[in-house]
C-alpha cells in the first residue's frame, strides 16, 4: 500500500468512495453543502493547518483521511473513508495511525496525552459498533 498527499485530480475518486459509503446509509454526497471542500481539496487542506492523504493499493485509490487544525494544540480528523471491498484489510488502521502521527507532528501536544488517545479510540469504537461495522481498528481487537 502507498500513502501519498492528495491531488485535486484524486477528487472524483474520493467523492465516489465517500458517496458509496453514504449510500450504504441512505445518504448522498452534497458538493454544495458539507462536502464542498472536496471540489478543491488542495486549497482546503494545506499545511500547516491541515493535511489530506490518499491510500493506494496496486495503483488504485482505496481510502483517504485528513487532519485539520482546530487551534494551536488541537486537531480534528476528517474524511476517513475506505472502499467497501478493502474494509477489514488494515487500510483504515493505517490511515488512522497516519492521522495520529501527523497531528503529533503538527505540534498537537494534547494528542500525546494517553487519555486523549483513549478517548478518541473509545469514540471510534462506539461509532463503529453503532454503525454495525464490527471491530475494524487494531485497538478494537
Amino acid at each position: 500500500m502507498l500513502l501519498r498527499s492528495v491531488k485535486n485530480s484524486d477528487s472524483s475518486e474520493i467523492i465516489r468512495i465517500i458517496d458509496d459509503t453514504f449510500r450504504e446509509y441512505g445518504d448522498r454526497v452534497c458538493l454544495d453543502g458539507s462536502e464542498s471542500d472536496l471540489k478543491d481539496i488542495e486549497a482546503h487542506y494545506q499545511l500547516p493547518d491541515a493535511a489530506f492523504v490518499v491510500l493506494e493499493d496496486e495503483g488504485n485509490l482505496i481510502g483517504c483521511h485528513a487532519v485539520c487544525r482546530v487551534d494551536d494544540n488541537k486537531f480534528t480528523f476528517k474524511r476517513l473513508y475506505v472502499r467497501s471491498d478493502k474494509r477489514g484489510s488494515g487500510a483504515g488502521d493505517f490511515l488512522f495511525e497516519w492521522a495520529l502521527a501527523k497531528a503529533v507532528e503538527l505540534t498537537a501536544d494534547d494528542l500525546r496525552d494517553p487519555a486523549i488517545i483513549h478517548e478518541n479510540q473509545t469514540s471510534l469504537d462506539e461509532l463503529t459498533q453503532l454503525l454495525g461495522l464490527g471491530n475494524i481498528y487494531s485497538f478494537q481487537k
